[in-house]
């Protein structure tokens, strides 16, 4: 009997809605310098957040990013 490999599909979490979808139905955003930028290629070194196409969680990802970034800076800052 011969089984067939599947081919792996990575899968990232809607950072709003929290849906688990496959990576290439998500936009990857990055902070850079305080700003939050579209990562098309991938390929931006630094903290990451994935987002759907849906409007909803398009308009909000950049609230909620830039909050997580915030409190990451303000624990890493308490425990220097």
């Amino acid at each position: 009997m011969t089984e067939v490999a599947t081919q792996h599909k990575p899968q990232r979490m809607c950072r709003v809605c929290r849906q688990v979808k496959s990576k290439a139905e998500l936009e990857r955003r990055v902070l850079k310098a305080g700003e939050l930028v579209i990562d098309r290629a991938q390929k931006l070194s630094g903290r990451g957040w994935y987002a759907c196409q849906s409007t909803n969680c398009q308009h909000k990802i950049s609230f909620v990013a830039l909050a997580q970034a915030k409190a990451y800076h303000k624990k890493k800052e308490a425990m220097s």
